[in-house]
């Protein structure tokens, strides 16, 4: 049987990396619904993107960067939990997810402060599991 510490340290670099593209995915769905809305009109307006601005502004995108946002969280914290023991990323993990998720089922009304709190929690919840399992 391995002792605690063995699976520590050859776990947490996996973990680490799968917290830090959770970071990214968060920071995605962070830019998209803060930044998306003052540049797409312009963007459209010019025909810049063509199609793919049309695509952006959709709520496929909302559900293409919520997938990985979501599977990447199952895969980081139950095993960052199992490895250091603190309840607080998965928590706020948890409230981020629901926030996002709301955001896509609400609709518009809130969809811009339920995406950004729910992105902004999940990424603190990324780098707080990630400093716990790096030490």
């Amino acid at each position: 049987m391995s002792e605690p510490s063995q699976v520590f340290v050859t776990d947490a670099p996996s973990s680490s990396l799968k917290d830090s593209f959770g970071v990214i995915c968060s920071s995605l769905c962070l830019v998209h619904c803060l930044f998306l809305p003052m540049v797409l009109p312009m963007l459209l307006a010019t025909g810049v993107l063509g199609t793919a601005g049309t695509l952006l502004a959709s709520e496929q995108t909302h559900l293409m960067l919520l997938v990985p946002v979501v599977l990447l969280a199952v895969m980081s914290f139950p095993g960052g939990y199992r490895l250091h023991g603190r309840l607080l990323p998965s928590i706020l993990a948890l409230l981020g997810l629901t926030g996002l998720v709301l955001a896509l089922v609400l609709g518009e009304a809130s969809e811009t402060w339920l995406t950004s709190i729910g992105a902004a929690m999940l990424i603190i919840a990324h780098l707080r599991n990630r400093k716990l399992l790096n030490g």
